[in-house]
């Protein structure tokens, strides 16, 4: 372009596509990575233009035998825990290919390999109505996720239990109101699934040393264990009489509302 004394020039790149050629135009699912869960599956597409297509599924580098179509399949049973790359392949009768890449990651649930107190048998913990008592879960993740722990009391966060990453302290405070049966749990999560465990508690009047008569009857400390009565060493039965009246009071009362809860729990 001139005026007789000045140019300007002005170009364009231009993308042509042989209409006949290879051509993968979109995909799904679009998101990268890919995420397949420790129990789920996810499917894979491509749509693509070209003459006489064909489709080739390698996972990891090795090619999928059966998988010839655009569209294909995979569960968390088909691979490791980990990183994976799923290539498609597609070739048209002139030779001409085109190929996209998926990132997969396959998930694993965060894994709890241990908990205090222990809750295998457990029907209920005593915790005093002013005391605290405190909770733990050791965690762990295949894929190394950051875990983070999130602690209810009855299904929702509550100011009497105070949750630092994998602990908590549960302390009704001397509030009355808490007295009688509540759940803590525990949501373990690596951002993708998650873990849960829970401690039936029973919130009570009487101090630690008469609640840990209870709790550690067939367990050890804090085991919250159910024996029956006559499963208890003779000197275990003459030490839990002498202990009532020095730790849970003098007064008949006490003494009775824990007999009737220790004797509820062989029933439960």
């Amino acid at each position: 372009m001139s005026d007789g004394y000045d140019t300007q020039a002005c170009s364009w790149t231009v993308d042509v596509i042989d209409p006949n050629s290879a051509q993968i135009l979109s995909w799904t699912p679009v998101s990268s990575p890919v995420v397949i869960l420790s129990n789920g599956s996810a499917g894979f597409t491509v749509n693509a233009t070209g003459t006489g297509l064909t489709y080739e599924w390698a996972l990891d580098g090795v090619i999928q035998a059966g998988m010839t179509s655009s569209a294909t399949s995979f569960s968390y049973s088909d691979m490791s825990v980990g990183n994976h790359t799923l290539v498609v392949t597609v070739r048209d009768t002139y030779t001409n290919q085109a190929s996209h890449t998926f990132n997969i990651r396959r998930n694993a649930a965060p894994a709890v390999s241990g908990y205090s107190p222990n809750v295998s048998g457990i029907t209920n913990y005593r915790i005093g109505y002013q005391q605290s008592f405190n909770f733990s879960v050791t965690a762990s993740d295949a894929n190394a996720d950051v875990l983070s722990y999130v602690w209810e009391l009855d299904n929702s966060a509550a100011a009497t239990l105070v949750g630092s990453g994998a602990t908590a302290v549960f302390s009704p405070a001397g509030n009355t109101l808490l007295l009688g049966p509540h759940t803590v749990k525990v949501v373990v999560s690596d951002g993708y699934e998650s873990s849960t465990t829970t401690w039936s508690v029973m919130v009570n009047y009487f101090s630690d040393e008469c609640n840990d008569l209870y709790n550690s009857a067939s367990t050890g400390s804090n085991g919250g264990g159910s024996a029956p009565w006559w499963e208890i060493p003779v000197w275990g039965i003459s030490k839990i009489l002498n202990l009532i009246p020095l730790y849970c009071g003098q007064n008949l009362g006490p003494i009775l509302r824990f007999n009737q809860e220790f004797t509820q729990s062989q029933t439960t």
